[in-house]
C-alpha cells in the first residue's frame, strides 16, 4: 500500500465509529482517535501448560466494569498532537509514517498523553484516559477466545492478526492492515509491545488467583521505580512472544523502537498515586541509557539489523540457534 493510504481496518473503524459499540474521539482538527466498547465480563487469564511459568495458573477473572479500548496502538499522528503541543522530547525511530504506531516512548511518556488527552476536552463528559490494566488488556485481546492468538493457534494463524519476526521486514506497519479481534481490535497481536498500567510482577498469577481485576503496584529494586508490564509482542518477536498469554516486563524509563500503547477510557476521575504521575529528570535516562538495579549482565552476541536495546540470553529450551531475544531491556 502507499505510504499514506488508509488501511482496510481504519476505514472499517470509520464506518463503525456511530455504531454503539463504537466511539470517535477527535484528538485534534482532522485526527481522530477510534475506540470499541468493551462490556464486563469474565475470562481464564494465562496460560496452561506453556513455556513460561510467569503464564501460570491459568486463573479466572471478572472484569465488573465497562471500559472502552483504542480499536488500534496510538499512531504516530496521533502522538504528535501531545508532543507538538506540549514540547515533549520524542522521535519515533521510523519516522514519517503518520499511520504507523507510535513507538521509542517512555511509559511514562505514554502515561503523561493519557493525563493530557483527560485535560483536552475531546473526552465524553465524565471519562478519563488511562493505560488498560494487564487484565483489561487480556481480556480485550482475547475477546472470548482461548487459542493462542484470537485467529486460533500456530504461526499461521498469528500471520492473519499480527506483524511479527515472520513477516514484518523488520520494520512496524501501519495500523490496521491485518484481521481484527472479534471484538473489533486491531494489531493486538505484533506490529508494537504495548506498555500496561500494573507494575510488573513475575509471580501476579499465582498471588492473585481467581481476583477481581485490580491494578498491582510493587515497589521497586533499591528504591527505584517499579518495571511496568508490556503485552503483545512486536514486529521483532517470534510468534510465542506475541500470543494472547505472554507477558513480560520493561523499564519505565527504556524507550526503544518495537514499543507503544492504545489508550483505556474508563469512568473519570483516574487516580494513580502521585509518586508514578510525575516523571522527574532522573526518571528518564536518554534512549538506550544503562538503566540501574541489581541485574546480571548479558552477553550479547551480534545480530543484523537488531534494534540496539535488544538483550539476549541463552534459551532454556528448543529453537533454532539455541538463543532467543529477551524482550526486556535492562
Amino acid at each position: 500500500m502507499k505510504k499514506h493510504e488508509l488501511t482496510t481496518g481504519w476505514k472499517s473503524a470509520e464506518r463503525e465509529a456511530v455504531e454503539p459499540d463504537g466511539l470517535t474521539v477527535q484528538v485534534a482538527k482532522g485526527v481522530p482517535m477510534f475506540f470499541r466498547r468493551i462490556r464486563p465480563g469474565e475470562f481464564l487469564m494465562g496460560e496452561r501448560g506453556g513455556p513460561y511459568r510467569n503464564e501460570e495458573p491459568r486463573h479466572r477473572v471478572q472484569i465488573n466494569q465497562e471500559f472502552w479500548l483504542g480499536t488500534f496502538p496510538v499512531t504516530q499522528k496521533q502522538f504528535a498532537v501531545w508532543t507538538q503541543a506540549s514540547g515533549e522530547d520524542h522521535e519515533n525511530q521510523l519516522s514519517n509514517r503518520p499511520q504507523n504506531p507510535a513507538e521509542n516512548l517512555y511509559w511514562w511518556q505514554a502515561l503523561a498523553y493519557c493525563r493530557w488527552l483527560t485535560k483536552s476536552g475531546c473526552l465524553p463528559k465524565g471519562w478519563a484516559a488511562t493505560l488498560p490494566t494487564e487484565a483489561r488488556w487480556e481480556y480485550a485481546c482475547r475477546a472470548g477466545t482461548r487459542t493462542e492468538y484470537y485467529t486460533g493457534d500456530g504461526e499461521a494463524a498469528l500471520a492473519e492478526a499480527g506483524w511479527y519476526e515472520g513477516n514484518s521486514e523488520g520494520e512496524t506497519h501501519p495500523v490496521g492492515e491485518l484481521a481484527r479481534n472479534p471484538w473489533g481490535l486491531y494489531d493486538m497481536h505484533g506490529n508494537v509491545w504495548e506498555w500496561c498500567m500494573d507494575a510488573w510482577s513475575e509471580e501476579a498469577h499465582r498471588v492473585w488467583v481467581d481476583r477481581i481485576d485490580d491494578l498491582i503496584l510493587v515497589p521497586g529494586s533499591d528504591g527505584s521505580p517499579p518495571d511496568r508490564v508490556v503485552r503483545g509482542g512486536s514486529w521483532f518477536n517470534w510468534p510465542e512472544d506475541c500470543r494472547s498469554a505472554f507477558r513480560i516486563g520493561g523499564r519505565p524509563a527504556i524507550r526503544n523502537w518495537y514499543r507503544g500503547f492504545r489508550v483505556c477510557l474508563l469512568p473519570g476521575p483516574v487516580v494513580i498515586e502521585q509518586e508514578e504521575a510525575a516523571r522527574t529528570e532522573a526518571g528518564a535516562p536518554e534512549r538506550g541509557g544503562k538503566p540501574s538495579g541489581d541485574r546480571r549482565e548479558r552477553e550479547r552476541p551480534p545480530r543484523t539489523g537488531a534494534p540496539p536495546e535488544i538483550e539476549w540470553d541463552e534459551w532454556k529450551g528448543p529453537s533454532p540457534g539455541g538463543r532467543r531475544p529477551i524482550v526486556e531491556d535492562d
